[in-house]
């Protein structure tokens, strides 16, 4: 792409985590995620994992899963400890080879 655009695409920040209803079991784990009017169910989990950061100045504590919905696409949800809410990070679909 050359260094103008590296340069340039470094300067912009990342796209702001998107408030999302999440439905959990009884221990916690998302199986359902509303985004708009649209309800999908969580299939798999594909991975979990935990940030804590910041502790000295702004606190973050995030609950991340990486998931797969039922329309096939693959999301990246995190749950803000501090906030109390769900969030969508990272949403895309993966493109299979017919």
């Amino acid at each position: 792409f050359g260094e103008q655009v590296i340069r340039l695409a470094a300067r912009l920040d990342p796209p702001k985590p998107i408030p999302a209803e999440v439905k959990t079991t009884d221990e916690g784990a998302p199986f359902a995620l509303r985004q708009r009017k649209d309800i999908h169910r969580i299939v798999v989990i594909e991975e979990f994992w935990r940030e804590e950061s910041g502790w000295w100045d702004t606190p973050v504590r995030r609950d991340y899963y990486r998931v797969i919905l039922d329309d096939g696409s693959h999301c990246n949800l995190f749950f803000d400890c501090v906030a109390k809410a769900w969030f969508v990070d990272r949403r895309w679909f993966v493109l299979r080879a017919s």
